[in-house]
């Protein structure tokens, strides 16, 4: 058994004389083992009372007084670590140590002691955190029997035992598609970003919905195209394509004006067509909208309309078919002005 605390601080000089006073005794008795590291601290015990051990002077205060049965084997650090009469080991280890089989291991990397006493890593193993794992190269993580990349792995993809669904592949840890060239792997599938609206540009960039108009991505930059009959006359996007290309002043296209004309009515009809009606004695003979009516047709050669002569009579100015009047050329006549 160990001296107590207080011996153990003993002087060398205490201790050996110590020493001598047990070996006189010893030596009248006959009765001495001689220690295996012969003038060690174990030498002139009295029999029975100590073993021999391997150690050196570390000893010299630990063993010197060592009486009867009550004392072990000693181990290499001094410490009786078999004791004789059936107590505990003297062993004291360090926090997060575990004493097993006479020495202290810690349970948490010890390959012959992993979790608890007793428990071996196969060859090829590691013990961490207590658990058996085989050695993986570096840059390699083990998932079950094999050492994976965790980068690259499909069935062990991000962490072991993970896998990608079928048709997706593991890229810096993450299941994706395995697309071909010009297609990016997004969350419904590979896409070619430049043109899906729900993917213009980079993955999950969604291309919003305007008034009348339909969202578009182009060159990876969303836009959008108006219906027919709107358009997008202010040119602010966030309001689409506001204006109705039906009206007098947007007809047909953004700042196209339907009338005024000159001796006409206008209209601009549904579909963006500005039409001009002429008031009565009047024509576009010139077929130039912009003028408007701007001929009479009350006189040769626009006799009641564009292009009618009164030809072969004896005036040349008496026009038939003015409105509200059913003459012909050749029958009846009325005066007009010369």
């Amino acid at each position: 058994m160990l001296i107590h605390a207080t011996r153990a601080r003993e002087s060398t000089t205490t201790a050996m004389l110590r020493m001598s006073g047990i070996a006189a005794i010893c030596a009248l008795a006959n009765a001495c083992a001689v220690g295996g590291n012969m003038g060690g601290p174990d030498d002139g015990c009295p029999r029975g009372g100590c073993a021999a051990d391997a150690n050196d002077v570390r000893d010299v205060a630990m063993d010197v007084g060592c009486d009867g049965p009550t004392c072990g084997a000693m181990d290499v650090r001094g410490v009786d670590a078999i004791p004789t009469d059936g107590t505990a080991p003297d062993v004291s280890c360090a926090t997060g140590s575990s004493l097993c089989a006479g020495r202290c291991a810690d349970l948490q990397r010890d390959a012959t002691n992993c979790g608890m006493c007793g428990i071996t890593c196969a060859m090829g193993e590691a013990c961490t955190a207590g658990v058996c794992a085989r050695t993986c190269l570096m840059g390699q993580t083990a998932c079950g029997a094999a050492c994976v990349d965790l980068l690259r792995h499909p069935m062990h993809c991000g962490r072991c035992f993970n896998p990608c669904m079928s048709g997706q592949v593991c890229i810096d840890g993450r299941c994706t598609f395995d697309c071909p060239a010009g297609q990016t792997a997004c969350a419904m599938g590979c896409v070619n970003t430049n043109i899906d609206v729900n993917n213009c540009g980079r993955c999950g960039n969604i291309c919003l919905a305007v008034a009348n108009g339909t969202p578009i991505c182009g060159s990876g930059v969303c836009g959008f195209t108006c219906m027919s009959g709107f358009a997008d006359c202010n040119r602010t996007p966030s309001d689409g394509c506001e204006a109705s290309l039906s009206t007098m002043t947007n007809c047909g296209s953004c700042g196209r004006a339907c009338g005024p004309f000159a001796n006409a009515t206008a209209t601009c009809v549904l579909g963006g067509t500005c039409l001009m009606m002429c008031l009565a004695g009047y024509g576009d003979c010139n077929r130039v909208q912009a003028d408007g009516c701007e001929t009479q047709v009350v006189r040769s050669p626009n006799c009641g309309s564009c292009g009618v002569s009164c030809t072969g009579t004896a005036n040349p100015n008496c026009c038939p078919g003015l409105v509200g009047v059913t003459y012909s050329c050749s029958t009846r006549f009325i005066m007009c002005n010369p």
